[in-house]
């Protein structure tokens, strides 16, 4: 059985820390792998200066918070000893004065192939050249000679094992022993004679004609990012051919269908792969056709998440951001290989910006980098290179070289000027900014005084209004128009987006003025007969040069008057046993004429009680309150928060459905009612994760109560549990095949953002949104979606209906929401076949806990918590020893291979 394996760190560098509390590190990384050792990486979130070190072989269970490591006090370093080849996890804590954090996840890596055994020579490859291959046989010399001295033994190689046994004909030249490649492969004997031992060993290896030779000319890597939002991105490969030679090009995406010429790449101009893919290589076999092809390497790089710009393609734009902090990068090793970096020594942690000018003159910014995002001091150490002028912003990532150096810095010093002479109108620029100290915190690029030039903002600026007066133009007294969507199509491309925006204004932004955009907007359905749209489509319009972001007006007049408001709750948290939990009641005036007043009738489910309602003027009920609104103007929306205390267990079960559901009523003449109603049913948990996805009836839909005219009520929520404030967020979901989704409409959100929908792919866009992390029992650091929409017809009892989120915090990989699904029952049904199915004994725990299933299914995951949520130990073993768990109540999440979740209650004696 294998046991831990604990490896000695050492010292690489050491980043400061900026933090106060016992936090787990994150971003865990792994390079410079060998056959025994690799260098580990992490981002500290706290002030501690030490940490523990665990290494595991891979696949095992999650470790105990008793489980120790190594403690260290150096970041990054260097793990040794490993063996080869084997896969291993490594964990690591922080060790506070106090206590220590939580294990972090692992990051799991590989150790390369060993090196060939004393006593077992490799086979070797060579390429024919006009006929005949060549091969140095000394090259396994090392591999046969064991812990001899090569002064004590005799290596000589043979043809045959006679010969190698006797003695004779051996290979005189054995660092150029050539055969004809229509020999193919050539069995060769190696006799190592110890002549003081007296003793011979002999040894086999083939050698190998080859038809092509594998080459260490780097290219340069090609990234791009699903800009389009459609989960593909198409790559040119094609583009390699500029820094190859004259032969023939075939493309390929493994060596040994390169080398054997099978499965070519059909399309290598357009070759498609999906955005979550991440970095692959590419093969290129290059054929000059004589002597012996060349096989090339190349990576390309696939970003889902467009906002990274650690990579020249995702540069941020400083359009509209002069003065505006943006999150610096963390554990990037280097900027991208293949540019000229100019005085740059290193280039740790880049970030990449961009931005054109619309004014001749000089141009001097100044770049600052801080831990505090109010820049209160530039207390971290910056550099940078900036490139330009560039015609096309788009071709600019593949031109950064000697010539195009603008200005360049790699100093000591905290701040930086950026100085860019003789800028002329429609020229663009790119700078490169490294974070010397690896340390988390903010970039800030302003202008000076001494700047004369001017930079400038291209684009398209979409606003939907409610033109009052009906003549076509926007005064400020005119309200915008939310009641709708965008849509836009650029370079007849096919891929139309689809924009809700709460604001009614959308800007696209684009500096390549030769891209056309159709523009159109419409009224949604259920309102289109209330208004008219003056002018709704604008065709082949462009960006132009200079001139900033040119308005494109969609005057909107109302052509019937109408009431109707709306209700929704959303819930803020999920429901744990002995806590407090908040459900927010939002309540909207979507007609065009203002409600004098209305009621509001909250009902909570029977096993909570309310503590707390933000409202004044509440009047009490048995089961909740009602409230009298007023003078709730068009497009207004108001909210109220309730807090409510949940029982303890055995009052609530986990995996009881909390029900809380809110009426409005008194307002006549409502064009629609489907939205004057809505339920939250939540199910109570053990555990707590801050980032999830929920649809507002529970798991179970009683079919005969869903009509066509009902929605699936979505909430995703998020939480910015790290340790300094995000800048952007955005959210990617992929609706479930069974939902139309042209029905979906937004209902709320928490802060200001742009829904663009491709077909059935959407992203939330939450832009400069400073979302600072998260404080314990308030709403700071959160954040939240909710949404509807229809399923299609036809649905049917035992149809399941899936949903999962994907949440980006600036450029950091996604956070990967639970999977919610939703399942249409002919009854609603409890969970007794979950009683009746899983069993767990003994329990109460002394020491050893086994669970099973009756019907004999299989368990795919067991996850242990505490009664705080925190997450203690994940395993796939039946049985799991809990001899170190301090005496209490715990829970257990058990999921099978059917992707069903169980939870119980463990109490350890």
């Amino acid at each position: 059985m294998k046991t831990p394996l604990f490896f000695l760190l050492f010292f690489l560098s050491v980043f400061g820390i900026h933090a106060q509390e016992c936090e787990t590190p994150t971003a865990l990384q792994i390079s410079n792998i060998t056959t025994e050792s690799a260098s580990f990486a992490w981002t500290a979130n706290g002030s501690e200066t030490q940490w523990e070190i665990l290494v595991l072989y891979a696949g095992g269970p999650f470790p105990l918070p008793t489980m120790e490591g190594v403690i260290v006090s150096n970041n990054p370093a260097t793990l040794t000893g490993l063996e080869c080849p084997e896969s291993f996890d490594v964990y690591v804590r922080a060790v506070c004065a106090t206590s220590n954090s939580d294990w972090s996840m692992p990051v799991t890596f590989s150790t390369t192939g060993c090196p060939g055994s004393v006593g077992d020579p490799q086979d070797l490859y060579a390429c024919a050249q006009d006929g005949t291959a060549c091969f140095d046989l000394s090259a396994n010399d090392e591999l046969v000679l064991g812990s001899s001295e090569a002064w004590e033994v005799e290596i000589t190689y043979h043809t045959s094992q006679a010969d190698a046994e006797n003695g004779d004909n051996p290979i005189l030249d054995t660092t150029q022993y050539c055969i004809a490649e229509s020999v193919g492969t050539q069995t060769l004997y190696v006799a190592v004679n110890d002549f003081f031992a007296g003793t011979q060993n002999i040894y086999t290896f083939d050698i190998i004609v080859s038809t092509v030779n594998t080459s260490d000319l780097p290219l340069s890597p090609i990234t791009q990012c699903d800009q389009e939002g459609t989960g593909t991105i198409v790559f040119d490969l094609t583009v390699a051919a500029s820094q190859l030679g004259s032969g023939t090009l075939t493309y390929y995406t493994t060596l040994q269908n390169a080398i054997g010429e099978q499965n070519a790449i059909a399309q290598p101009a357009a070759y498609a792969v999906s955005s979550a893919s991440g970095s692959s290589t590419i093969y290129i076999r290059e054929d000059y056709g004589v002597g012996c092809d060349f096989v090339y390497t190349m990576q390309i790089n696939a970003l889902a998440n467009c906002d990274n710009p650690a990579f020249c393609i995702g540069a941020n734009s400083l359009c509209d951001a002069l003065g505006v902090p943006f999150a610096n990068t963390t554990g990037v090793d280097q900027a991208e290989s293949g540019n000229d970096y100019g005085c740059m020594d290193t280039t740790y942690d880049p970030t990449w910006f961009y931005f054109s000018t619309s004014g001749a003159g000089n141009i001097e910014l100044l770049i600052e980098q801080s831990t505090d995002i109010n820049f209160s001091e530039a207390n971290l150490d910056i550099d940078f290179i900036c490139y330009g002028p560039f015609a096309n912003p788009s071709d600019a990532c593949t031109q950064l070289t000697t010539d195009k150096i603008v200005d360049c810095s790699y100093s000591a010093s905290l701040s930086e000027v950026v100085s860019i002479p003789n800028t002329q109108p429609g020229q663009y620029y790119l700078i490169m900014a490294s974070n010397y100290d690896g340390v988390p915190g903010y970039i800030r690029v302003s202008e000076t005084n001494n700047s004369q030039g001017e930079i400038n903002c291209t684009g398209l600026r979409l606003n939907a209004f409610l033109d009052a007066n009906g003549n076509g133009t926007k005064e400020a007294s005119e309200a915008n128009f939310n009641l709708g969507q965008f849509h836009y199509e650029k370079n007849g491309n096919g891929i139309v987006h689809n924009i809700t925006s709460p604001t009614g204004i959308h800007r696209i932004y684009d500096t390549n003025t030769s891209n056309a955009y159709d523009l159109n907007y419409t009224v949604n359905s259920e309102y289109a007969s209330y208004y008219n749209l003056t002018t709704n489509s604008y065709a082949d319009v462009s960006a132009v040069e200079g001139a900033g972001l040119q308005d494109y007006p969609f005057p909107v007049t109302i052509a019937q008057v109408y009431n109707d408001v709306a209700v929704t709750i959303v819930p803020n948290e999920e429901p744990r046993p002995g806590f407090t939990y908040d459900n927010t009641i939002r309540y909207t005036n979507s007609g065009n004429q203002p409600v004098a007043s209305g009621t509001l009738t909250f009902t909570h489910d029977a096993a909570v009680s309310i503590v707390s309602v933000s409202q004044s003027g509440i009047v009490n009920t048995p089961n909740g309150f009602t409230y009298v609104f007023t003078n709730l103007q068009p497009f207004e929306t108001r909210e109220i928060t309730v807090t409510m205390q949940i029982p303890t267990i055995p009052t609530v079960n986990l995996d009881d459905l909390l029900t809380n559901t809110v009426s409005i009523a008194g307002v006549s003449g409502e064009v629609t009612t489907e939205n004057n109603t809505s339920t939250s049913a939540q199910i109570v948990i053990g555990s707590y994760d801050p980032n999830d996805k929920m649809e507002a009836r529970g798991p179970q839909i009683l079919h005969s109560s869903f009509t066509s005219d009902d929605y699936l009520y979505y909430t995703i929520r998020f939480e910015n549990t790290g340790t300094a404030s995000a800048i952007n967020i955005h959210v990617d979901d992929t609706l479930d095949a069974q939902l139309d989704a042209e029905t979906l409409r937004m209902v709320s959100a928490s802060h200001n953002y742009t829904l663009d929908r491709v077909g059935s792919q959407l992203r939330w866009r939450f832009e400069n949104i400073l979302l600072q992390p998260s404080v314990e029992g308030s709403s700071v650091g959160h954040g939240y979606i909710t949404f509807k929409v229809k399923p299609n017809p036809g649905y049917a009892v035992g149809d399941v209906i899936s949903n999962t989120a994907h949440i980006y915090f600036d450029f950091n990989p996604a956070i990967v929401t639970n999977t919610f699904t939703s399942t249409f029952v002919s009854q609603l049904q409890v969970d007794e076949f979950k009683q009746q199915t899983l069993v767990v004994y003994p329990n109460p725990v002394d020491d050893y806990v086994t669970f099973s299933f009756n019907d004999n299914s299989d368990i795919e995951t067991i996850i242990i918590y505490d009664v705080t949520g925190k997450r203690l130990l994940q395993t796939s073993n039946n049985t799991i020893d809990l001899s170190s768990a301090a005496p209490g109540l715990y829970f257990a999440d058990v999921l099978t291979r059917d992707k069903i979740k169980f939870t119980r209650k463990l109490v350890v004696k």
